[in-house]
């Protein structure tokens, strides 16, 4: 659960940079809200990163580590969810 808080602050902070970024009239006052998403990683997870790409998507990437086998998966923030993980490396031997 905490580090369901913990991203969910980190991707609300990234995205309110970004836009704020990209505002050429910036507001007096800016008020954000702070709602709760659930991790697409499994509890047993680690390592996870979040980051925004050069045209605004933010992806989450983490690693999971299954008997003798590791994963890095991804996932990627969109319309207020994050899609199915993508498992874009996998093998016994990428953390030695």
């Amino acid at each position: 659960m905490k580090n369901n808080i913990i991203i969910t602050i980190i991707i609300i902070a990234t995205a309110s940079i970004a836009l704020l970024c990209s505002c050429n009239n910036l507001p007096e006052t800016l008020t954000l809200s702070v709602t709760p998403f659930s991790s697409p990683a499994d509890s047993s997870s680690g390592e996870s990163n979040v980051i925004t790409t050069p045209d605004g998507q933010v992806v989450l990437s983490w690693i999971e580590k299954h008997d003798d086998t590791t994963e890095l998966k991804l996932s990627f923030f969109q319309n207020r969810e994050w899609t199915a993980p993508v498992t874009v490396a996998s093998g016994s031997d990428m953390l030695a």
